[in-house]
């Protein structure tokens, strides 16, 4: 399964794919860190590890969470007025709360691609409504180990793994920047048919109104 690395990553792609400013002020990284703390936040249940892989790895669950998000973010006024303030987002307060929900829905996609060397493999997809474990089998990321994690071998097999996820994930998040950043210096369509002042009021000929009525004179 991959570690809170890779899951991190995945969060803050999420948030640049949906429009957070890149500023130097700051405010631009808070939705991507959000965002990548959502992602990773799901392994919490390796505090109680007889849950892991279970509630905060399934669908319904991350739906829920999704829609309780969105609704927050967008109904409940300090809240709205705080996100307005904090993300740099185009698209408005409800955006904070659908990318957060879907960095959370990505950590679930992440484990169900990576290896897994200890059963019950996979996860826990559809919990409650059915107790099944999915995996897909194909590996795209290494397997971490975390029993024993201070063994040489168990930091080994870890830190080869943060590589290879740092490599790929780091590869996805650094796109979703560089478009972010690309969509930020495009003007809209409103914008770039709008007239500054000084263009409204200059005529089609180059001279202004007060020009053409000193020429008339």
């Amino acid at each position: 399964m991959p570690s809170p690395i890779g899951h991190a990553l995945a969060g803050a792609a999420i948030a640049w794919s949906f429009g957070a400013k890149s500023s130097t002020d700051g405010a631009g990284w808070k939705l991507p860190v959000a965002c990548a703390v959502c992602a990773a936040l799901p392994d919490i249940d390796l505090l109680y590890m007889p849950t892991h892989r279970t509630a905060t790895h399934s669908v319904p669950v991350a739906l829920v969470l999704t829609i309780l998000a969105v609704s927050v973010t967008g109904w409940v006024k300090p809240i709205r007025d705080w996100c307005r303030r904090s993300f740099g987002v185009e698209s408005g307060t409800l955006i904070v709360g659908l990318a957060c929900g879907l960095a959370w829905s990505s950590h679930i996609l992440l484990d169900w691609l990576g290896a897994d060397a200890n059963p019950p493999y996979g996860v826990q997809a559809f919990w409650p409504l059915s107790d099944r474990w999915f995996f897909s089998g194909v590996n795209i990321f290494p397997g971490t180990e975390r029993r024993d994690p201070l063994s040489t071998r168990a930091m080994l097999i870890n830190m080869r793994a943060a590589v290879q996820e740092t490599v790929m994930m780091g590869s996805v998040a650094a796109g979703a920047w560089w478009f972010s950043r690309r969509r930020s210096r495009v003007p809209t369509s409103g914008q770039a048919g709008r007239q500054r002042p000084s263009d409204a009021a200059t005529g089609k000929g180059g001279t202004s109104d007060r020009q053409g009525r000193r020429a008339a004179r």
